[in-house]
């Protein structure tokens, strides 16, 4: 991503870039326990030309997606990928099919391998005329590629499209919540989504189009950030054959490899806070907006004195001392059998995050 991300979000704007300085932290207090919704983007596919695939049964030039910066990698599931969808061929080397196998939020997953595409995407938002060949060129005015795409998981028959980091490197994304704000606030029975843009760095803020073609918007928020290569925890079978397309992905904090690999600098980039009563415990987070909840591991919980009571971890009904348990579905490549995985819900009372411009004079800094 040619170490940059901006969060845009409408007037109050969140830009997330890596810079050498030190920050200010601000505390997000009331962080709620799930998201409201994740961002998403149209997609396209094109083997030469301008010319989209297009799909065998719905006829659809394209295709929805989590736009997941938590993924190193573009995601196709086996019916946009299969013959009754896109109908694309999966690669192979030396008449071999190619298996690439990653790490999920469940543990390793395998997918297909694609032949080399190139993708198109276009802002997701209501009023898009995503699916107008005329105009292609025109909506889908954000591509990246050649590239060979994730086709599977292999035996899913789920409907999860995942355009992750490969196809952000050099772009700035805008994500705008302002449409949800009617609903979620009861001032309004219509039902909006998050709508999200990517555009090329240096786009100006169009004010007079804000709520469907925003350009980037000023910010007031800096985040630096550390680019992590997480492709050691992949394999692709046969040897010898190409993987498909993958990227770093950004975490908030310094790498986390370091703890496992000396020979991977840290970094200086600060981590995230998160406090329980007098407690805290800071630690490195993927910057994932393809999660809808945040996760925190069982060494940094135990910090905040927050354990899984004896046998209950990973069973049907998790519990955690006095913190009340929950069955929230982190669904998501990996998460088998069910596509379940349980867990217990914290209620943190609030985190904080390093800002800039700022100081370092202190821990609160």
């Amino acid at each position: 991503m040619k170490e940059i991300i901006r969060n845009g979000v409408a007037a109050a704007g969140l830009c997330l870039t890596l810079l050498p300085l030190a920050g200010t932290a601000t505390e997000i207090p009331g962080i709620l326990p799930v998201a409201y919704d994740q961002p998403q983007i149209y997609g396209a596919l094109v083997r030469s030309g301008d010319t989209p695939l297009v799909q065998e049964l719905l006829g659809d030039a394209y295709f929805k997606a989590f736009l997941d910066t938590g993924a190193s990698g573009i995601v196709l599931d086996p019916f946009y990928a299969g013959e009754l969808g896109f109908n694309l061929t999966p690669y192979q080397y030396n008449g071999t099919g190619v298996v690439f196998s990653d790490v999920a939020v469940g543990g390793s997953v395998d997918y297909q391998v694609s032949e080399p595409l190139e993708l198109r995407l276009a802002a997701y938002q209501p009023y898009e005329l995503v699916n107008d060949v005329g105009i292609f060129t025109t909506v889908y005015n954000q591509r990246s590629g050649p590239a060979r795409l994730q086709l599977g998981p292999i035996g899913s028959t789920g409907e999860i499209n995942v355009i992750g980091m490969p196809a952000m490197v050099g772009k700035v994304l805008v994500v705008d919540p302002k449409p949800m704000d009617g609903v979620l606030l009861g001032l309004s029975a219509a039902f909006d989504q998050l709508h999200s843009y990517v555009y090329h760095p240096g786009t100006p803020y169009f004010a007079d189009t804000s709520y469907t073609d925003p350009g980037i918007p000023a910010t007031d928020r800096h985040i630096r950030l550390t680019m992590v290569d997480v492709s050691r925890f992949t394999a692709t079978s046969p040897a010898g054959a190409e993987a498909p397309a993958l990227a770093r992905n950004p975490f908030i904090g310094p790498n986390p490899l370091n703890a496992i690999d000396g020979s991977v600098p840290a970094g200086s980039t600060p981590g995230i806070t998160i406090t329980r009563g007098e407690l805290n415990a800071t630690g490195s987070f993927l910057f994932d907006t393809g999660a809808a909840f945040s996760f925190i591991s069982e060494a940094m919980a135990a910090q905040l004195q927050v354990r899984y009571r004896a046998g209950t971890f990973g069973t049907a009904a998790p519990r955690a001392g006095e913190l009340r348990p929950c069955q929230p579905g982190a669904g998501g490549h990996g998460s088998h059998p069910d596509n379940t995985i349980r867990c217990v819900r914290y209620w943190r009372r609030g985190h904080r995050r390093r800002f800039l411009p700022g100081r370092a004079a202190g821990a609160n800094d």
